[in-house]
């Protein structure tokens, strides 16, 4: 009879293994926007680029620069500066004298039960002309020809929604090492090779790049809907696909980039106002996904000095198709594939950030973000059960 041990090793070994098939065949099916070739006479619809912006006086030049530079013949590029406190203002207003096609809309206050960047971008679509819409980042750079390959594709696949997948820039290896993790969970929760068929519940989006239809995104409501969720591009892609229209996914490496996060220090900050939401601010849901995290992340490292026998040749077995899966991964920030070795410390990291954002949350009674605090009572006005019970429960631990 199996001990506990080599159950686990035999259940993490399996998981995985089937796992890593079922993301192999189906990222195969995920084009990529560099092989695509746009023809000479493709007509290319009117596109409105919206862009919110917040402190961004670091970042924001780099990408308007690269907007300018695109070879897209006919764009209009909307920045909202959103209650900027430093220069950022100042460093859009600088392409604006020399270019026609940018336009500026200042936010002064922020009305209630919006999140900033939300009702930032909001704002930036409801002065939109063109035929479709992108959204994006302040610190994105695009290629000169990446947004008509991207807007040929979307034609092309008769699709109503693209969320590409950018290349994340970074200047620090372990950094580029935990973006690859953390690409890794993406990819497993969202299962974005799903998205276009409707058999299926699967979406995605991506703050980076969400490409609209306007007409749909106006159909839907535009970021009314999801006014109060820092996960917005997310919750952008589900509310699309839930309302009936056509989703696709496509990777950008080499086309679009991103420096995501300066540093670590930055991503554990950063992050701490999406994994809470990403739970529907349940912290009984977060409690039971820990366990399988420990299981298939960090299980198999123990298990070479814990297994012995066939037991331990089917948890190599294991962490071989998990060093695959990472080594998949690492095209997005060119990682070093010689950080697999401290893989579980990774994950490790960022079921920390899962547990502290979560706690974080709770006794402050919300999140910081952008510069501005929204109470949890906003921020789950929304989802399925009310806040305030929540934060009884909690209340009811600490005294």
């Amino acid at each position: 009879m199996m001990t506990i041990l080599q159950f686990l090793a035999v259940l993490s070994a399996v998981t995985l293994i089937v796992g890593l098939f079922v993301i192999f065949i189906g990222s195969r099916k995920i084009k990529n926007l560099r092989s695509i070739v746009v023809p000479e006479d493709f007509v290319f619809p009117k596109l409105s680029v919206v862009i919110a912006a917040r402190n961004e006086e670091n970042t924001i030049a780099a990408s308007l620069q690269s907007l300018k530079n695109n070879n897209y013949p006919n764009i209009e590029i909307i920045v909202v500066n959103d209650r900027s406190e430093d220069n950022t203002l100042r460093e859009i207003e600088s392409f604006t004298n020399n270019s026609n096609r940018i336009k500026i809309l200042n936010i002064q206050t922020l009305p209630e039960g919006w999140l900033g960047k939300i009702y930032a971008l909001q704002k930036g679509a409801e002065s939109a002309s063109g035929e479709h819409i992108l959204f994006t980042d302040a610190d994105v750079i695009f290629n000169k020809d990446s947004l008509k390959k991207a807007v040929y594709f979307f034609n092309i696949s008769g699709t109503d929604h693209l969320a590409a997948a950018p290349e994340a820039v970074s200047k620090s290896s372990r950094l580029s090492f935990l973006i690859s993790i953390f690409a890794m969970y993406l990819v497993a929760a969202k299962q974005p090779w799903l998205v276009a068929s409707k058999k299926y519940s699967a979406s995605i989006g991506v703050g980076a790049f969400n490409l609209l239809k306007t007409s749909v995104y106006r159909k839907i409501g535009g970021h009314s809907k999801i006014r109060n969720y820092p996960d917005d591009d997310l919750k952008l892609g589900e509310l699309v696909k839930k309302s009936g229209f056509n989703q696709q996914f496509i990777f950008a490496d080499s086309e679009i980039f991103v420096e995501w996060y300066p540093g670590v220090a930055e991503m554990y900050r950063g992050l701490q106002k999406n994994f809470f939401a990403a739970f529907n601010y349940n912290p009984f849901i977060l409690a039971l996904t820990i366990i399988p995290q420990l299981l298939l992340t960090v299980f198999p490292f123990a298990g070479l000095f814990l297994l012995s026998d066939v037991f331990f040749l089917i948890n190599f077995l294991g962490l071989l198709s998990l060093f695959l899966y990472f080594n998949s991964t690492r095209r997005f920030s060119n990682a070093s594939a010689y950080y697999f070795v401290l893989f579980w410390a990774g994950c490790l990291f960022f079921m920390l950030i899962q547990v502290h954002a979560t706690t974080k949350v709770l006794v402050e009674g919300g999140i910081h973000w952008r510069g501005t605090f929204y109470p949890l009572s906003i921020l789950k006005k929304k989802h399925g059960f009310n806040a305030q019970s929540i934060l009884r429960f909690w209340g009811k631990i600490r005294s």
